[in-house]
């Protein structure tokens, strides 16, 4: 199952920002996800819609919620 396409936009943005708070590269997220890096830059750029499970796994490699994920900046967490 894909997520809707409103939360969609937030998903690209999001992962980028916590990648960035997190200070990971592509390749340093999709190591962590079991995943390539090309697939980490598709997700960010909106090509792919990610799945529930991969939203969860994108979660579980910052090591937050996906509420977290999702609802939060980077900053309101790390400040």
């Amino acid at each position: 199952m894909a997520i809707n396409t409103r939360i969609h936009g937030t998903f690209c943005s999001q992962m980028k920002a916590w990648r960035h708070a997190k200070e990971l590269t592509q390749a340093g997220l999709a190591e962590k996800m079991g995943v390539s890096q090309p697939n980490i830059a598709a997700l960010e750029s909106g090509r792919f819609t990610p799945s529930v499970d991969t939203l969860q796994a994108v979660a579980d490699a910052f090591g937050i919620s996906v509420e977290n994920f999702l609802f939060l900046e980077p900053s309101e967490i790390f400040s």
